[in-house]
């Protein structure tokens, strides 16, 4: 899946930053032959970024914002991500094949 990112004359004039995902070419067919997802987390732009494949081999992108995401970590049984931000410790579980962050712990 490619974005186009916007001309920075768009940018400047609304105002607004746009966030543009880009892969390679071959990066779904990589994913599929391991049979994995990937999860990472931009500290800049306070980012949780989930990817996999759709049933047709498109990507399926997951994206949320969170202040600071700073750091991953997953259960012992896999079925469990945790999320540390810059004051709350969040946790996804799998959820009849929805995810959903909650927050575990806040210190403001």
């Amino acid at each position: 899946m490619t974005d186009t990112p916007t001309p920075p004359s768009a940018t400047a004039a609304t105002g607004a930053e746009r966030f543009a995902l880009t892969t390679s070419r071959g990066f779904p067919a990589w994913l599929n032959s391991i049979g994995g997802s990937i999860a990472f987390t931009t500290y800049q732009a306070g980012k949780i970024f989930l990817i996999g494949l759709k049933p047709d081999g498109r990507l399926s992108i997951f994206e949320r914002s969170f202040p600071r995401s700073m750091g991953l970590g997953v259960s012992p049984d896999g079925r469990a991500l945790y999320l540390a931000t810059q004051y709350q410790l969040c946790m996804s579980q799998e959820r009849q094949g929805c995810q959903s962050f909650t927050n575990m712990i806040s210190n403001p």
